[in-house]
């Protein structure tokens, strides 16, 4: 009914409510302007200065790469979290900034193209799962304002950028699965791409597990000898990951050089110094992923994660089991039988990652060496 309901409105119309939404619920701040994405966390101490500093280089002609500000001068690209090469980010400042720096209600409009861009990825990538619209709006929404979505939208604008790009990487990539065209592929390495020039790696490296994880799963369902599907697993995943490299390049040979001059003090006797561990005590302590929504420790169903991980809420995860439990919706989608195996997966792993801490995760990132270096 709901459904037959939908079909006689518009087809912009669902695009029309993400745009608008945002707008509504975020009134105090794009409108009213009594409360701020950039009051507190790192928002006010990194952010917000950096932002202005970029305004300011821009309008006076130049990038910023360096930062002779601070520290007798040092590298201002070199810190990722400037994004000093993410588009949407140079688009803004171009546009709305000055010699003199940029209002804060541009940065607030910035956040909310955020907010539109994490629910529409999500919705297009429901509707490519051939979800009703109603249930892809409501999916959209979950994904942009519930979790740890909304939660870093007001403490690390780049871990933000860079999650609400997240759906789109892998609404390219369901989509060079109904297709096979390749170049589908490419768009996911540009997404990818992106994340990184939006100013952090911890959302790249999520979707990477999603997307390398989709690319394995495909070419194993597929009925071709094994050679084969070595191949095309090889040429997939050097298209989606070498395009992300190239779009990232700028940031990555940059940012790859300042941490050689990188100290981190977090605990202990001494700073962390470039390219080195931190001792398996102070990570396993302070850099593990604590156990979100642990069925034996019910007052953790409250938290809202502070480092971004895939922590997805109580009520999505509730939707979750209410859907795997509804055999007819599951029978209804023939998008959900070609994917179940991928879904699958990605909820043991994500359940894996609530339970945090009482798992052999730690153990098993610590040994990776995107995790456990100085940055």
């Amino acid at each position: 009914m709901t459904n037959n309901y939908l079909k006689k409105f518009p087809p912009f119309l669902p695009y029309l409510f993400l745009l608008i939404y945002p707008l509504i619920l975020f009134s105090n701040v794009i409108f009213f302007r009594t409360h701020s994405f950039f009051v507190g966390q790192d928002s006010t101490g990194y952010f917000y200065p950096s932002f202005q500093k970029l305004a300011q280089s821009l309008h006076s002609g130049y990038l910023p790469l360096w930062d002779a500000n601070k520290f007798s001068g040092t590298s201002f690209v070199g810190e990722i979290q400037s994004g000093v090469f993410y588009p949407p980010s140079l688009l803004i400042l171009g546009i709305f900034g000055t010699v003199t720096g940029i209002d804060l209600i541009y940065l607030e409009l910035l956040t909310l193209i955020h907010f539109f861009i994490a629910s529409l990825g999500m919705y297009l990538l429901c509707r490519e799962w051939q979800l009703s619209k109603l249930a892809s709006l409501g999916s959209g929404l979950v994904f942009a304002y519930a979790g740890p979505v909304v939660y870093v939208a007001a403490g690390q604008s780049c871990i933000f950028f860079g999650l609400s790009l997240m759906p789109l990487a892998i609404y390219f990539l369901v989509k060079f699965t109904n297709s096979r065209r390749y170049r589908y592929l490419s768009c996911t390495g540009l997404i990818l791409g992106l994340q990184i020039l939006a100013g952090h790696f911890q959302p790249f490296f999520h979707t990477s597990i999603v997307a390398g994880l989709y690319l394995l799963v495909l070419a194993l369902k597929e009925p071709n000898s094994y050679l084969i599907r070595l191949k095309d697993v090889v040429l997939r995943f050097t298209l989606t990951f070498g395009t992300a490299i190239i779009i990232a390049l700028p940031q990555l040979l940059l940012g790859l050089q300042a941490l050689n001059n990188s100290y981190r003090w977090i605990t202990g006797d001494a700073p962390v110094g470039p390219d080195e561990q931190y001792p398996y005590g102070i990570f396993v302590r302070y850099f593990n992923i604590e156990p979100y929504l642990f069925i034996l420790n019910p007052i953790d169903v409250t938290k809202y994660p502070a480092s971004g991980n895939m922590f997805i809420g109580l009520i999505p995860l509730c939707l979750l089991l209410f859907f795997f439990s509804k055999r007819q919706f599951r029978q209804e989608s023939s998008s959900y039988q070609q994917h179940k195996a991928i879904f699958l997966i990605l909820t043991i792993f994500t359940l894996l990652v609530t339970l945090g801490y009482y798992t052999f995760f730690p153990f098993l990132f610590y040994q990776l060496p995107m995790v456990d270096k100085v940055r």
